[in-house]
């Protein structure tokens, strides 16, 4: 039995400040008092990330880190049931405090509840940010590296003139970004339509591409597959703050059931880019018009 969930997310650029809690680690109690980690995440997150707290084993060292590069996390999540089970995933990136501009690499996490449990919305939300967190914490420097090449890259972009629209294909082709996993997949999947044609056309005179991101996996003997959807910008890469993410489930532990779910997932959010494409659009053209504003030479 299938059972796909959608959601559409606005990000909302909100900033909170979160400390661990004092026994988070208490080895390194004093480190872990005094040092914060800057969020820009939705309202309701920041609520859980408040009353909870941080509580990963790598926080003693990523936290300075952090606070020393003038970065803070960027956390995309969703949260509902599908298949009797409670889910939270997130996309985690790090972010430039000063300009907003976030890291080109990023991490997944995703939790998917156990039926014999109640468990907490806020709980679930807070396990995928810690368990995110902890994998940044693993190799901090690449990420961190990864916001300041953005922040350099995209000042040389904002510093040039704006490049003119590419000549459109004929017949019309979707650029898109993905993993090499679901790339695959999606060149295996018949009669997959990222775009028609009237999208397609209007994507490619927008001078955009298609980003996807996605997680598979098993637990509590439930498969589950799900996939976020933004468009970028092609000459900057920059990405829309609006997005979608359909999500999953199957009662079947079979290899097949991961391809089923990502196949699902797919057709989810873009279904959700078609029926909401001016919202995507005009978050596009939103981001990278105060990119350009934040970064332009003084």
């Amino acid at each position: 039995m299938l059972r796909v969930l959608t959601a559409t997310v606005l990000a909302l650029a909100l900033a909170t400040s979160i400390s661990a809690p004092a026994n988070a680690q208490v080895a390194a109690a004093a480190t872990v008092e005094e040092c914060t980690i800057d969020f820009d995440t939705s309202e309701q997150n920041e609520a859980y990330l408040v009353e909870r707290g941080l509580a990963f084993g790598g926080f003693a060292t990523l936290c300075p880190m952090l606070r020393d590069a003038n970065v803070g996390v960027a956390s995309d999540t969703a949260v509902g049931t599908v298949l009797d089970r409670k889910y939270a995933l997130v996309v985690l990136r790090l972010y430039d405090l000063d300009t907003g501009i976030r890291s080109g690499t990023h991490v997944t996490s995703t939790n998917l509840g156990d039926n014999s449990i109640d468990v907490e919305t806020g709980a679930q939300v807070v396990s995928v940010i810690n368990s995110a967190l902890q994998a940044v914490a693993e190799d901090p420097r690449a990420m961190i590296s990864s916001v300041t090449d953005e922040v350099q890259r995209l000042r040389q972009f904002a510093a040039s003139p704006v490049p003119p629209p590419a000549p459109s294909a004929s017949p019309c082709k979707v650029d898109y970004l993905a993993s090499p996993e679901l790339i695959q997949r999606i060149a295996e999947w018949e009669g997959v339509v990222l775009a028609d044609e009237a999208l397609c056309a209007r994507i490619s005179a927008a001078g955009a591409g298609i980003i996807l991101t996605e997680d598979v996996g098993v637990i509590n003997d439930r498969t589950y597959g799900w996939i976020k959807i933004g468009l970028f910008d092609s000459a900057s890469e920059m990405i829309s703050p609006f997005h979608a993410i359909t999500i999953s489930v199957m009662r079947s532990v079979e290899e097949s059931a991961r391809n089923d779910t990502l196949r699902d997932a797919l057709r989810g959010v873009v279904e959700n880019l078609h029926d909401n494409q001016d919202q995507f659009f005009a978050s596009l053209t939103g981001e990278v018009a105060d990119m350009r504003r934040i970064l332009a030479p003084r």
